[in-house]
């Protein structure tokens, strides 16, 4: 009886969640007008040499309905002598193909939650290629705008390298690839999905744009720390900080080429409380994006991990509804 009561009010507790979630479907009525929204812009920014090779993966380890591979890809940008390569994971389904690819961008620090979903996916028949976090902008070496901008276009560039590489594994359909990512991690599969043309279905979790005014007004302590070593290197204060952030980050912005996205392919799930990327910068993607389909859960930034579950359904009904149910044309 005892039992019985538990679970009941675990399913009230659970029902009372999501019934919470705040939905805006593609036909949604505008928030907020968004004024001054960037112009469509060229790509050629993120153009690289393809054909580098790589170096050679380790041996596949099985996992039951999947298969796991450590892999190396070495940076496009030398930032340091600690980095000077990222470890990826590719799960592979298994059975004979082809099947639908994923690319999977983390959070800043931390891989709990992308290993998850890439486990989640893998085992229900998507190849998925798992970036492992590191070094981003807010490690404190860095002191400009100038950096952040530097990494993050090298960091885009070196996921349309990871695209090569999956796309060309046998077993998985060049035509019917995906990208996903968390908070950085959806930042930087946003500005991929805008410029590569090979993606064809991207879900992004608590992501946003507007970088300049992300980082000028987040409680991310990462972040604060970022924004006062820029105001103290280059003598700035907080306007001239939003005005010069604007300018320097505006070429790795997922705000600049939102035009380009097609609504109809994207998800959006977002923490309605989040005070790292607050709803402003979310709204302001989504409107300039063509308001893709975009759920508010009852979270914020850090605690979205409660509905992990969630999102993972969601996430998988997305990429089965663009990639599963018809090819992309």
């Amino acid at each position: 009886m005892k039992t019985t009561a538990i679970r009941y009010w675990v399913m009230l507790l659970t029902g009372g969640i999501l019934g919470g979630c705040l939905y805006y479907g593609p036909q949604g009525t505008a928030i907020k007008k968004v004024v001054d929204a960037p112009p469509l812009e060229t790509t050629a920014y993120f153009d690289y040499t393809r054909g580098e090779p790589w170096p050679p993966p380790e041996e596949p380890q099985d996992w039951g309905l999947y298969q796991v591979q450590r892999l190396r890809l070495p940076t496009s940008l030398k930032i340091d002598l600690k980095q000077t390569e990222y470890t990826l994971y590719y799960y592979r389904p298994k059975g004979q193909g082809p099947f639908p690819g994923v690319i999977i961008l983390p959070i800043t620090r931390g891989d709990y939650y992308t290993q998850n979903f890439a486990i989640y996916l893998a085992e229900r028949g998507y190849a998925c290629l798992r970036f492992e976090s590191t070094k981003n902008f807010t490690d404190d070496s860095y002191k400009t705008l100038e950096s952040a901008e530097k990494l993050l276009r090298h960091y885009v560039i070196d996921v349309r390298r990871s695209i090569d590489w999956l796309a060309y594994q046998k077993e998985v359909d060049p035509q019917r690839l995906g990208i996903m990512g968390i908070s950085l991690g959806a930042v930087v599969a946003s500005v991929v999905t805008e410029v590569d043309p090979r993606i064809q279905a991207g879900v992004f979790l608590l992501g946003g744009a507007d970088l300049a005014g992300i980082i000028n007004t987040s409680g991310e302590n990462s972040l604060i720390r970022f924004r006062q070593r820029v105001i103290q290197h280059e003598t700035l204060d907080d306007q001239k900080f939003r005005e010069a952030a604007t300018q320097a980050l505006k070429p790795v912005d997922p705000l600049t080429y939102a035009r380009r996205l097609d609504p109809s392919r994207i998800l959006m799930i977002n923490g309605y409380f989040d005070q790292v990327i607050r709803r402003e910068y979310v709204r302001a993607f989504w409107e300039v994006s063509g308001r893709p389909e975009l759920v508010f859960i009852p979270t914020g930034h850090y605690s979205a991990g409660f509905l992990v579950a969630y999102a993972r359904a969601k996430t998988e009904s997305h990429f089965n509804k663009i990639l599963r149910s018809s090819r992309p044309s």
